[in-house]
């Protein structure tokens, strides 16, 4: 029995911006299609349903993504979102076809990606190198010494599972491909071992070394695709050291509200201490400037890959 091949294209149903409306005319075009495809003088018919369509859809997208808009106009991470689908950047990875280091040009797959490793592991060092630095002065005598220390607490089974609970399951699940979902709805079974496991960590304080292999995702930021330096790696590590950071990170931050050595006027990674409520204080500061009759002098400072070149002998030492 011969079975004939038909070619089907299956295209996305889910579709928030297009109606029943705009469904039922794209139903239609295709229909006088087909029959203009039989009979040559209904091509006018189909040209007119076809502009149609296209008219209805440039309209229907355009009204979906401005209710978003003005829907999330005070979420910032939503608007952010809603902003990336208008301009269509793609997260997927995109690894390139060839790579120009030091003025040769690379072409296997091989080459380009031990390439992008080196480029991405040197940079930082690099950049920090070319840091002009003052032997004379000493950074850390600038911090104030505060008589404090932390030890962390080891966590309990109920912990570990109400940790677990609040991960969004569309986050990628890293190198050993076990989703998020799978993991809540096995976390009654697993939660006993991971508790023994993070509690040796905390106790320890060794992170398991398994845990520090990552998926490297690259994004295409602007400018020549055969330069290193136009990509952004992306790190995505598996769940379970995710939960581990989550409860270092806590503990870490219950230890600093109880101690209080950050000022408010530090934006970002506190709470209720957004880069938005920085942005309000500056810009009530200036318009009282103005009213006042005074001039306002900003200067903006964008450092280049900030945290690859961050010294991490100070960092600890200011941790100390």
């Amino acid at each position: 029995m011969h079975a004939p091949l038909r070619k089907k294209r299956v295209s996305d149903e889910y579709a928030p911006r297009l109606n029943q409306s705009i469904r039922g005319l794209k139903r239609k075009r295709g229909i006088s299609k087909r029959a203009a495809v039989k009979s040559p003088e209904k091509w006018s018919v189909y040209k007119h349903l076809k502009n149609a369509v296209t008219k209805k859809i440039k309209f229907a997208v355009h009204s979906y993504y401005l209710g978003l808009i003005n829907e999330h106009q005070h979420n910032p991470k939503k608007m952010r979102q809603t902003i990336s689908k208008v301009l269509d950047r793609s997260s997927n990875s995109q690894i390139p076809r060839s790579l120009t280091v030091e003025g040769k040009r690379l072409s296997r797959e091989t080459d380009v990606l031990q390439a992008l490793s080196h480029h991405f592991v040197s940079v930082g060092q690099n950049l920090a190198g070319q840091i002009q630095q003052n032997s004379n002065d000493d950074p850390l005598k600038h911090i104030t010494q505060e008589e404090s220390s932390i030890s962390f607490t080891p966590v309990d089974c109920n912990y570990v599972r109400k940790a677990i609970q609040p991960l969004k399951n569309r986050k990628a699940s890293g190198t050993d491909m076990v989703p998020i979902m799978l993991i809540k709805d096995v976390t009654d079974l697993i939660s006993q071992p991971l508790t023994m496991i993070f509690n040796s960590s905390l106790r320890t304080g060794v992170f398991p070394g398994i845990w520090k292999v990552a998926k490297v995702t690259l994004i295409f930021k602007s400018g020549s695709r055969s330069n290193a330096n136009n990509y952004r790696p992306i790190l995505e590590v598996s769940v379970f050291p995710r939960i581990l950071e989550r409860i270092v990170h806590n503990q870490i931050y219950e230890h600093l509200k109880a101690t209080n050595p950050l000022t408010m006027s530090q934006s970002a990674f506190q709470k209720c201490c957004s880069t938005i409520k920085s942005l309000i204080d500056s810009t009530d500061k200036w318009y009282d400037n103005i009213n006042d009759k005074q001039l306002n002098l900003t200067t903006f400072l964008d450092l280049k890959r900030a945290f690859d070149t961050a010294n991490h002998s100070l960092l600890i030492g200011k941790l100390r």
